[in-house]
């Protein structure tokens, strides 16, 4: 009987006891930033990343215009080791080719969590 290469890993995993921060550590890969799941490519600084971006997160703040601008807030959900650095506050990341200001960076078992700002005319 034949068995897959990535079935026989993942039964490694499982006949193993998992930690708890390893487990996180593959929901992270398996599940979140899966590309069949919530995770796309998206191009960061000019390199192609694996992640989720939620432009949604923001969408019940009022007043987040000044004449003629538009904030455009925006939350970046990335894996570290994928990244490979934690970003800093007011550092200037470019997604997809628009210019975005880090507002807030969380670092939660290996996962980014960064609120993004940029101003749209």
């Amino acid at each position: 009987m034949s068995v897959c290469r990535n079935t026989r890993s993942i039964t490694r995993l499982w006949v193993r006891k998992m930690g708890f921060k390893e487990q996180v550590a593959l929901d992270n890969l398996a599940v979140f930033v899966n590309p069949e799941e919530f995770g796309e490519l998206h191009d960061l600084d000019g390199i192609m990343v694996l992640c989720v971006l939620d432009e949604d997160a923001f969408i019940d703040r009022a007043n987040d215009y000044e004449e003629g601008v538009f904030r455009n807030r925006m939350v970046l959900y990335v894996n570290l080791s994928e990244l490979g650095y934690v970003p800093e506050y007011d550092q200037m990341i470019v997604v997809n080719g628009s210019p975005y200001m880090v507002r807030l960076v969380k670092n939660e078992m290996g996962m980014l969590t960064v609120t993004l700002e940029g101003n749209q005319t």
